[in-house]
């Protein structure tokens, strides 16, 4: 036996399960011996060797509640969840209120969908041992998880009432706080926690959330620098800074931090194709083009790669190549509506409306509660004068997105077109209270006050485009 546990614990499973065998052959019903090998058996993914062995422990000593345990543990470890209960319930029934077997208990009744049973079992755990911050913790997680943030916000504080130094209590009771909006209180936990393990990278990055959510973007860039000094070349938190650098309009950091991450984790999608995209902001549009090629190359059966890719393809005024782009997300997907909506736009740019009303037909079909596709649709009919078609699209456009101004400020226009005046000026004072910034709409609103022959509210209005930057193309009077 001694054999066994020493090779255990040096980490060579072979030698200590083939120590332990030897002990269980010389004596079969030596108790500290089946459970030796049961434990190795389960760390070694043989839950079935395990659980026969447990069983086996069972026979022996039918009043030992560890044995139980771990023969529910072996059971969890084959998926049989309601077996593991079995078992960790005749733990309990031997050990009376065992706060470790409760809590496991609770977890497989996670596992179960019982949310009230679980919850039953962290009570009694906590009213067992009531200094003990774990049942408490478990209990904040499970709430939190359900959506029970104020009860989970209570029993996180208890936690860390209880055990003002336990980290798992005050990272919870940051992140509760975080989703409760009280991102003082949440930066007050990470802080503490900071203070108490200052080589912890999960109390900065935490702390840097906080930051952030109370508008201090440069404290949080301090707060994931040092998480990053401490973990590494962390993908996470280098992604994470690079958009706080973005929120700075720092995008040379941004991009190295991007670069950084793209390098480290390149299994990471979205960091390479957020990377793509800064590098398309900034009109690095070769780079960009590299990246997510390299990103297709490795995973191919990305539609979402494709997708950006064609994006960047346009920009380059490669529209053979983005129409490829688009066919291989359809190709991948089916039902990839925005492939659709994009292909859509490209043909209407090329004079293609035919095909442009094929695709949106096509998306309308995957998805008849998409209000951007009729918007889509009716814009290609406005632009080819088939105003009524347009109106109508524009209506269920604004059923499915009420009060959008882009799509009043249309159907404004369409209705001006047709000389539907009064309808025409109701859907544009709509838009403008929408959205008061939306330069277009002040100018649409001046051109419907034209015609019904209120020239000085019509130049209000075009002087207030004008003061919003909006300026009208060339063939517009």
């Amino acid at each position: 036996m001694g054999m066994a546990l020493a090779d255990q614990f040096a980490g060579d499973l072979e030698g200590a399960l083939a120590a332990a065998t030897r002990a269980v052959e010389l004596a079969p019903e030596f108790l500290p011996a089946l459970i030796t090998r049961a434990d190795i058996h389960l760390a070694m993914g043989n839950a079935a060797a395990a659980a026969a062995d447990y069983t086996a422990a069972v026979r022996i000593d039918p009043l030992n509640s560890g044995v139980h345990f771990g023969h529910g543990r072996a059971l969890a470890a084959q998926d049989d969840l309601h077996g593991a209960v079995e078992a960790f319930t005749r733990a309990i029934d031997i050990s009376a209120n065992n706060v470790g077997y409760l809590i496991e208990r609770a977890r497989l009744y996670l596992a179960l969908e019982d949310l009230d049973a679980a919850v039953k079992d962290l009570e009694r755990a906590k009213a067992a041992s009531p200094e003990d911050p774990r049942p408490a913790l478990v209990l904040a997680l499970t709430l939190q998880g359900n959506g029970e943030l104020e009860r989970a916000l209570a029993e996180a504080t208890y936690a860390v009432d209880v055990a003002s130094d336990y980290l798992p209590a005050l990272f919870t009771r940051g992140d509760i706080r975080l989703a409760l909006g009280d991102a003082a209180g949440a930066a007050e936990d990470y802080g503490a926690a900071a203070r108490i393990d200052p080589l912890n990278p999960v109390a900065h990055a935490g702390q840097a959330e906080a930051l952030h959510a109370q508008g201090d973007v440069e404290g949080a860039i301090e707060a994931l620098t040092r998480a990053l000094d401490i973990a590494g070349d962390n993908p996470d938190y280098l992604a994470e800074r690079a958009r706080l650098h973005l929120d700075l309009e720092n995008i040379e950091a941004a991009l190295a931090d991007l670069q950084r991450a793209a390098s480290v984790a390149p299994e990471r999608v979205g960091v390479r194709l957020l990377y793509a995209d800064v590098l398309r902001f900034v009109e690095r549009l070769d780079d960009a083009l590299a990246v997510v090629s390299a990103l297709i190359e490795d995973q191919p059966q990305l539609p979402l790669a494709y997708e950006v890719r064609a994006s960047i393809r346009m920009s380059l005024d490669d529209e053979i190549g983005a129409l490829a782009d688009l066919e291989r997300v359809l190709e991948l997907n089916p039902q990839a509506v925005n492939a659709y909506r994009f292909r859509a736009s490209i043909h209407a740019v090329s004079g293609r409306d035919e095909e442009a009303l094929e695709d949106l037909a096509a998306a309308i079909a995957i998805d008849p509660e998409d209000a951007a596709t009729y918007a889509a649709r009716a814009l290609l009919h406005h632009q080819a004068d088939r105003f009524e078609e347009a109106i109508a699209d524009y209506d269920r456009s604004l059923e499915l997105r009420p009060g959008d101004a882009a799509t009043l400020n249309n159907r404004a226009d369409a209705r001006m077109l047709l000389g539907d005046l009064a309808l025409a000026l109701e859907d544009i004072e709509a838009a403008v209270a929408a959205n008061p910034e939306l330069g277009i709409a002040h100018y649409t609103r001046g051109q419907i006050l034209d015609e019904l022959g209120r020239a000085e509210e019509a130049q209000a209005a075009y002087e207030e485009a004008a003061r919003l930057g909006y300026e009208p193309p060339e063939d517009v009077g």
